[in-house]
């Protein structure tokens, strides 16, 4: 964001008023009162341990309404010999509105994220018919979709759409490219306020990393309300939001539409998957994706243990964990056997119990290994990875059984020497995309979707390995 916003604002926990501008998401706050600057510095030097973020409320010198997001990386800076009490901070969001007054509460009733790579799971082209007698639109009714969700407790509506704006730029022809933009909107039943626009912008973060195979996505926020105006409802645009990515990620080749996992694939499960991704307790690790479309070509090795931990979460969080508490039963079970067993034998103590510990150990606590995981679910998915691996020859290699479990080998090697901080690179390496296949394999099914419409969900977004 290249914006500069300068005016007056407030710091709520202090109520102490100062000056502020922004150069992009570096915010400067001033105390507006010299007697003010002690007080200001020794909040920024405890801000950091606060732990909670701050929002503070602006008005600027054009009558913008801005809201500003403190989560940290506060400094203290003497700019002078004369101490102006300066302060310099980082923000992750700015909202920016003209709708309202200073120091009031920004409350919203849509949230909507828009263009960028939310056409991709969603194309726009399903609204636009193109045939000999020139170019249409379909009604709205048909590409537009809703669900009702509910995630950690929290319930709203979740719009899949496309706005079509219908502007001519030369010779009757419509402006396809800039006018027509896919959006997925979120809408409450009541009236939202604006401090809790972070976790639903995480929840759509992580939506977009599970379809999308990376972290880093583009797209606008603008917050929406209803009004009644004469009997008839309208909606307005009250705020534009925006987002401190952290780093500015110029992708050289970036995704196409046949990159991502579209929607449309998901309609039915769609409330149930967008739970199961941002669920507190019960959500996938998707740390090993990708940082962006150009790094899918490599691998790094801290993906390595990433996707290794993802292994394992599934695995404890799938029926398969639950048949593994059943085993832990059968061999405590088992282990009391075995210990009565040898305390009848009148071999000498210091061996007996020896062997003893060795049994109570390995048999009171147990668990399969990592490469027994691995092994469970490359069978419980083998099926629907070996049709996705027959569609992409020469991109995804079709292992038969025996040559993919040498390469689970080589890969538990790599994980092991990779948390042993011993990394060594081994051929493991050629499965790690059928890993990742099997790992959304796990996550689709946990979300109530068969596995005859996950592999079809995942022949779309992995159709070009990188």
């Amino acid at each position: 964001m290249e914006k500069y916003f300068s005016g007056i604002t407030v710091i709520p926990s202090l109520n102490i008023e100062c000056y502020f501008s922004t150069r992009g998401f570096v915010i400067t706050l001033i105390p507006k009162e010299q007697t003010d600057i002690c007080k200001l510095k020794e909040w920024a030097e405890d801000f950091p341990q606060q732990g909670m973020p701050e929002w503070l409320n602006g008005i600027t010198d054009d009558g913008t309404n801005l809201f500003i997001e403190l989560t940290g990386g506060i400094s203290y800076t003497l700019m002078s010999s004369y101490d102006i009490g300066a302060i310099k901070f980082t923000s992750r969001f700015i909202i920016e509105s003209k709708e309202f007054g200073a120091f009031t509460n920004l409350k919203f009733d849509e949230l909507i994220f828009w263009g960028g790579e939310v056409n991709l799971i969603n194309p726009v082209a399903k609204a636009i018919n193109q045939d000999f007698k020139g170019i249409s639109y379909d009604s709205p009714e048909e590409y537009r979709k809703s669900w009702d969700v509910e995630v950690n407790g929290m319930k709203f509506q979740v719009i899949n759409d496309i706005l079509v704006k219908r502007e001519i730029v030369f010779k009757g022809i419509p402006d396809l490219k800039n006018n027509i933009n896919s959006r997925i909107i979120y809408r409450f039943n009541e009236k939202e306020e604006f401090v809790n626009i972070p976790q639903y912008y995480d929840y759509m973060e992580t939506l977009l990393t599970f379809l999308t195979r990376k972290h880093f996505h583009e797209y606008k926020i603008q917050l929406t309300n209803e009004y009644n105006v004469n009997g008839d409802n309208w909606r307005k645009a009250i705020a534009e939001v925006y987002v401190n990515k952290g780093r500015i990620v110029s992708e050289i080749k970036p995704l196409e539409a046949y990159d991502v996992i579209k929607i449309d694939r998901i309609e039915e499960e769609f409330p149930s998957l967008f739970a199961l991704l941002n669920d507190v307790n019960k959500a996938p690790q998707l740390r090993f994706l990708s940082e962006n479309s150009d790094e899918k070509k490599y691998i790094k090795y801290t993906q390595i243990t990433d996707i290794s931990a993802s292994i394992e979460w599934e695995y404890h969080q799938s029926d398969k964990g639950e048949d593994n508490e059943k085993l832990k039963k059968e061999s405590k079970k088992f282990a009391k056997k075995l210990v009565q067993f040898i305390n009848q034998d009148d071999v000498d103590a210091k061996i007996k119990d020896k062997v003893i510990s060795i049994i109570q150990s390995n048999l009171n606590n147990y668990k399969p290994s990592f490469r027994e995981i691995m092994e469970i679910l490359y069978y419980k998915y083998k099926d629907g990875l070996e049709c996705v691996a027959k569609d992409r020859p020469g991109s995804l290699e079709a292992y038969d059984k025996e040559d993919f479990l040498k390469k689970l080998k080589s890969f538990k090697n790599m994980r092991n020497m990779a948390t042993h901080h011993q990394f060594k690179w081994e051929d493991g390496t050629d499965i790690f995309t059928h890993l990742m296949i099997i790992v959304y394999f796990s996550i689709f099914n946990r979300a109530g979707i068969d596995q005859d419409k996950a592999t079809e969900c995942i022949r779309d977004g992995f159709f070009r390995i990188f």
